[in-house]
């Protein structure tokens, strides 16, 4: 997930949204509120929040391409 639009001086069209979190997930925040980014991939893709958990078949939790992701 890149970022479309400049909203604040620290953002750059273009760069990767959100940031890698310690345990190795990337999380975006929207309207104030955290989310997986591997979720909302999930959403853009299908176009419903998945239900259950979603496994990265490389084992790399901040890869977040739909062809990388699986449905637990």
């Amino acid at each position: 997930m890149r970022w479309r639009e400049r909203t604040s001086n620290r953002i750059r069209v273009g760069s990767e949204a959100g940031s890698k979190r310690a345990d190795g997930f990337r999380k975006i925040v929207i309207g104030g509120k955290s989310y997986l980014a591997n979720r909302l991939a999930v959403l853009h893709v299908t176009g419903a929040m998945p239900a259950n958990d979603v496994t990265f078949r490389n084992g790399n939790r901040a890869d977040s391409r739909w062809r990388n992701l699986r449905l637990a």
